[in-house]
């Protein structure tokens, strides 16, 4: 008699860890939907060799944004399948994915000068969702020589957004 019930509860706990988990996974894609907006960007300045912190700087205000790189979003929109980002030089469409939870694939593409071909660009972004409202993304690293410090930098963009109602 105790083994039955133990079966039985066993049975129970199962299968309602089952649908909890099948909610966790589709939870990033029905969360990610929506309009988001910038609310500040942190911007860490590394040095490629040692990957030594140089300089870290916070941009919270939009007309400060300004300052930072021009591809930076300041407002996502995601759709089904699809997405509007905006950033400094206007809008762009693309599509996405979310091949595991925590990484955003984005395909943009333009046409090319050279054919008739669309050109396409792929980037791969680390994302978390914090809270249902708050959205942070890490881009991808950029890399330079910086010529006042004269060595090369890696740039390291994190972008948090809130979720527009």
């Amino acid at each position: 008699m105790r083994i039955y019930r133990f079966i039985i509860a066993l049975a129970i706990i199962l299968t309602g860890s089952g649908v909890l988990h099948a909610q966790q996974n589709a939870t990033d894609a029905e969360r990610l939907k929506g309009e988001w907006q910038i609310e500040k960007v942190v911007v860490k300045t590394f040095a490629q060799q040692g990957n030594k912190l140089l300089e870290e700087k916070t941009y919270s205000v939009v007309d400060s944004m300004i300052r930072i790189n021009g591809f930076v979003p300041l407002g996502i929109q995601f759709r089904d399948l699809d997405c509007i980002i905006t950033h400094r030089g206007g809008q762009e469409g693309g599509k996405y994915s979310i091949p595991a939870n925590g990484i955003l694939d984005y395909q943009h593409s333009i046409p090319s000068a050279q054919s008739q071909k669309e050109e396409v660009f792929e980037y791969e972004y680390t994302y978390q969702l914090p809270q249902p409202d708050r959205l942070v993304i890490s881009m991808p690293a950029a890399f330079y020589k910086d010529n006042v410090r004269n060595l090369p930098v890696k740039l390291v963009y994190t972008c948090y957004y809130q979720k527009k109602l």
